[in-house]
């Protein structure tokens, strides 16, 4: 809410469950249900913000006041001190999996893709969205749903284009070799459903065995060249007619934070 006043009403919430390595590990609670934990937060959430009345829920997972047996009743129902400037502050919700895209659909007000493809992310991912739009009853809310997608982007003369396009690379080779258990990793998912099962399956092998830069060197270029913007004005300029025509309504330029390159994509957009 203070951000939000802050930015006078540009801020957007971004919300996501993570992984079972991740919240077991460095969290230290059950992975547990995260589409029902995730439902419950949102709800949760939008009632705080919106003010309207003290908070209390009740839920699988969550429950306000707190009421569990090691409760020391003293919980009680509260709202905001601070009066929000927007009582509706958009939420985005971060996910991969068919099921969580669907929820995102569903009851968010955005969604958070990781490596989306603007020449295959459509046809498989579309399938989910429009489930999910659907079970939310509300008519118009594929119309005013956002897809915000992260993009490595960096304007440069094509002589460094490699240096910056490794960078990348590294990236993405983490996020599908490493970034999961060999039998959950979602982003490792995803790479096998854009038709690169065989090589996804060797750089996770590479990756957990500790050949971290053999796994980065398999990254099937052309993968890599569809996912980022690097390059030339000409290059950049050229690869955006891409992003243009797939549902994709906003671009997060992810690192390196260039304001030129940024300047430069909002001038062609």
């Amino acid at each position: 809410v203070t951000i939000d006043k802050l930015s006078n009403g540009r801020f957007r919430l971004g919300l996501g469950v993570s992984g079972p390595q991740v919240v077991e590990g460095w969290h230290g609670v059950a992975y547990g249900k995260p589409l029902k934990k995730t439902r419950e937060y949102v709800q949760i959430v939008r009632n705080i913000i919106n003010r309207e009345s003290k908070t209390t829920f009740e839920g699988e997972y969550y429950n306000l006041p707190y009421s569990g047996d090691d409760a020391s009743g003293l919980g009680k129902p509260l709202k905001l001190i601070e009066e929000p400037l927007r009582k509706n502050i958009p939420i985005y919700l971060a996910a991969i999996g068919p099921k969580n895209i669907e929820l995102t659909a569903e009851i968010a007000d955005g969604w958070l893709p990781f490596m989306y493809s603007p020449t295959l992310g459509d046809k498989f991912f579309n399938q989910f969205l429009d489930k999910g739009f659907e079970k939310s009853g509300d008519p118009d809310k594929k119309s005013k749903f956002n897809i915000s997608a992260p993009v490595f982007a960096k304007l440069c003369d094509e002589s460094e284009r490699e240096v910056y396009l490794g960078t990348a690379r590294n990236n993405y080779t983490l996020y599908v070799g490493g970034m999961g258990a060999k039998d959950k990793n979602f982003y490792f998912n995803l790479m096998c459903e854009y038709g690169y099962e065989d090589i996804a399956t060797q750089i996770q092998e590479l990756y957990l065995n500790g050949n971290k830069p053999e796994a980065e060197a398999l990254f099937p270029p052309d993968l890599l060249d569809d996912l980022t913007l690097v390059g030339s004005k000409e290059r950049i300029k050229e690869k955006l007619e891409d992003w243009k025509n797939c549902n994709v309504t906003e671009l997060s330029i992810s690192i390196p934070l260039d304001i030129e390159t940024i300047r430069f994509i909002k001038e062609c957009l």
